[in-house]
């Protein structure tokens, strides 16, 4: 076993509440609990070190204490929703992508910050046939209502140890919505699946690099294969209602709105953006058509949910 492997494949997730000292303090008490015996600041140590030890974890949700209690639990309930693919009664927050600027001079050159605490690995896509003979135990839940429109195998590699997953895109045609359901893979199922890849799609590779940042989570990606571009995903920890209101971001204004670091050179918001998505980027007949002509196209917000879920994982205190 590695530390990656640890992190990585024993939950499907984790879920972190942040403590009440942070952000709400005025409700972390020990009086009310008899095995809280930690001083506020002990336990926002405590805390910050619990985020450091899942950094770098595929779906590492972070709950603060952004506004009352009952919206941090309604955020919870969304989260898991999102992973084990159940309709939720509450909306979840948007993973939200901001596209770089592309550095003029080396002095204009993204350099990370050497005391950054941070995660890096490379993730490989690979766009499977619509039709691949995909075992009834990988993809489950079956609805006559949903139509798959991606296949996709995805790896993480990190120190010399990998983990491999299966992400289908689909669309229910009865409420005209979308998820994107995932399920990890053994090496025996994911090589048999190989055999079956899109010949019409390239191999998808990048570099990620995650990091924490006042309080949330960062996801610096690099495409390496077939383009070079980078961007930015930002986890949101805010609520769902605070997250639709932003109409742009503004660094350090408001804390709604997503903070980014001085060092990072944030360009546009690129969410809905279809030339930063995986699949777009893999499509042999887009590059031929971006030889041809500018093209262009809308892009969708997308549900995550992850089937035949092993474990969830809750840390951290309300």
């Amino acid at each position: 076993w590695t530390t990656p492997l640890l992190r990585d494949a024993r939950y499907d997730a984790i879920v972190h509440l942040v403590t009440a000292a942070q952000g709400a303090a005025e409700f972390y008490t020990t009086e009310n609990n008899s095995t809280r015996t930690e001083t506020p600041e002990q336990a926002c140590g405590i805390d910050e070190k619990l985020r450091q030890a899942w950094l770098g974890h595929p779906h590492h949700y972070i709950i603060d204490n952004s506004r009352h209690f009952s919206d941090k639990v309604q955020r919870v309930v969304a989260a898991i929703c999102q992973v084990i693919g159940c309709p939720s009664p509450a909306p979840a927050a948007q993973l939200r992508k901001f596209s770089l600027k592309v550095p003029q001079t080396p002095a204009e050159q993204i350099v990370l910050p050497a005391d950054l605490k941070r995660e890096e690995f490379f993730v490989e896509h690979v766009y499977l046939k619509l039709n691949a003979l995909v075992e009834p135990s990988v993809i489950i839940g079956e609805d006559p209502n949903v139509t798959t429109v991606m296949l996709r195998l995805q790896t993480r590699s990190q120190q010399n140890s990998r983990t491999y997953s299966l992400v289908s895109k689909r669309l229910n045609k009865a409420n005209n919505t979308w998820a994107l359901l995932e399920r990890r893979l053994n090496p025996r199922e994911y090589a048999v699946l190989r055999l079956q890849a899109d010949p019409s799609h390239c191999i998808v590779k990048k570099q990620v690099t995650t990091f924490l940042f006042h309080g949330g989570s960062f996801s610096l990606s690099k495409y390496l294969e077939p383009i070079s571009l980078s961007y930015i995903e930002v986890y949101p920890t805010v609520s769902p209602s605070q997250t639709e209101a932003m109409s742009s971001y503004q660094t350090n204004s408001s804390s709604s709105a997503p903070s980014f670091p001085a060092w990072l050179p944030i360009g546009s918001e690129v969410t809905n953006d279809p030339a930063f998505e995986s699949f777009h980027i893999s499509s042999k007949s887009t590059k031929e058509d971006d030889q041809n002509s500018s093209g262009g196209g809308g892009g969708h917000h997308h549900r995550h949910h992850h089937s035949k879920v092993k474990s969830i994982v809750g840390i951290g205190s309300s």
